[in-house]
């Protein structure tokens, strides 16, 4: 998946990012890449290992922490949040994959937020 052929490519540079389950950096490289200002989160302290590492090969210095998407308590508001491929699927049930949705939103920054996530296993009302 590239960062040019998603909905982020409308977004200007320099829009303020939270990549939620950002794994070994992959797709947070690609948004530095366009110009995003863009920081990393994941529960694995092991994957953000890696995405540290493959970030510095880069060139790049982002911000990287741990945590819970369900529990998400960001360091900064941001003006887009993803979660890309299965990180919604490493939420045990649906009742975590409500939280982590419902705290993703005091992040936003603008009224017109965009997240893009990859859901499968569940369809949630979060009203």
């Amino acid at each position: 998946m590239a960062v040019r052929g998603s909905a982020f490519y409308y977004y200007p540079r320099g829009t303020k990012l939270l990549d939620a389950g950002c794994g070994t950096g992959t797709m947070l490289c690609q948004m530095l890449d366009n110009g995003f200002d863009a920081h990393g989160m994941d529960l694995s302290a092991d994957m953000l290992a890696v995405a540290r590492r493959k970030l510095d090969a880069s060139g790049y210095r982002p911000l990287l922490f741990q945590q819970d998407l369900s529990r998400l308590e960001a360091p900064s508001p941001y003006s887009v949040v993803t979660a890309f491929c299965d990180t919604i699927n490493y939420l045990i049930d649906e009742a975590a994959v409500k939280d982590a949705l419902r705290q993703c939103l005091p992040t936003w920054t603008q009224k017109d937020y965009f997240c893009l996530m990859s859901i499968r296993c569940f369809t949630c009302d979060l009203y």
